[in-house]
């Protein structure tokens, strides 16, 4: 008995490969560049690039001269934040109350210490008893040094101050005042409708752009990506979300770089891919490595 041959849609495959050498479900893009895009070079273009990197020496090199940019730090231990696995600050926490972020060995670290505290406390509850006539008061100075403790816990690392409260007012404050994260965070409470704030893509939009404009490389990354897929009511524009994303790599985004390497080779510029895709590694980003494995092996390097 023969057997039936299942026909796959569009005859496509709905898998797509991601930069990690695995594969990634169709629908979701993958962060950096794809080996097997769309669209690509022609092998008269990918034959240039290999003869001009054979001519080129080492004086010759595009990032012979470059800097990397530097990468925010944490405001305790003064240690830059690691590249996520997404373009922001994934390794931290931001606190609204004093606009800081900080990183997650430090939010560890000051939890650590509180319940330390706690649990000493709780084992020398008798201890704290001067005798059976002050009992009563002493418990009630115990159990309000407890909760001042359990309050600690919520508390901002940086500045103590309470954490608990909800209030969207606060990020305008201090995005107002000039702070780029907190603006970035008024534009993402503005698209998402977040903090009691209501939804407005356009006045999202304006939050973007400034704090684009103050070196915010998460928001110059998101408005590459709004002109890239068209979000926000914003027309397609591949020009501009280029422009967008090499403006992030520059304020710190490796993700950035590895986004602007994937435009670059789905429209022929073989060098511009592997400019933009050694850069997000240089920066500290896995996700092209096997991107860059593939340039070597293909001499475009």
């Amino acid at each position: 008995m023969a057997k039936k041959k299942t026909k796959r849609k569009g005859g496509k495959s709905t898998k797509q490969h991601s930069l990690n050498g695995g594969t990634k479900a169709k629908g979701k893009e993958p962060l950096g560049c794809s080996l097997d895009p769309p669209q690509g070079p022609t092998p008269e273009q990918i034959n240039r690039a290999v003869a001009a990197a054979s001519k080129r020496t080492n004086d010759d090199d595009p990032l012979r001269k470059w800097t990397r940019p530097l990468r925010d730090e944490c405001p305790l231990c003064l240690l830059p934040f690691p590249p996520g696995e997404n373009c922001g600050d994934t390794n931290g926490a931001f606190y609204k109350c004093c606009g800081k972020t900080v990183c997650l060995g430090c939010l560890r670290h000051h939890s650590d210490v509180i319940l330390k505290e706690i649990q000493e406390k709780e084992n020398d509850l008798d201890s704290i008893f001067k005798d059976v006539q002050n009992r009563e008061e002493d418990l009630e100075l115990y159990l309000a040094r407890m909760e001042d403790m359990e309050k600690q816990l919520t508390s901002c690392p940086f500045c103590r101050a309470d954490t608990t409260k909800t209030d969207g007012d606060l990020y305008l404050k201090l995005a107002e005042n000039g702070n780029h994260k907190a603006m970035f965070r008024a534009a993402e409470n503005y698209r998402y409708g977040n903090e009691g704030l209501k939804q407005d893509g356009g006045v999202a939009l304006e939050w973007y752009h400034r704090a684009s404009d103050e070196g915010s490389h998460e928001a110059a990354h998101n408005l590459g990506l709004c002109y890239l897929r068209g979000d926000l009511g914003l027309e397609k524009n591949l020009a501009l979300a280029s422009k967008y994303f090499q403006k992030a790599g520059e304020y710190g985004s490796p993700q950035s770089f590895a986004l602007l390497g994937s435009i670059g080779y789905e429209m022929g510029d073989v060098e511009g891919f592997v400019l933009n895709v050694r850069k997000a590694a240089i920066c500290g980003f896995a996700g092209p490595l096997r991107s860059l494995m593939e340039c070597y092996r293909r001499g475009f390097i």
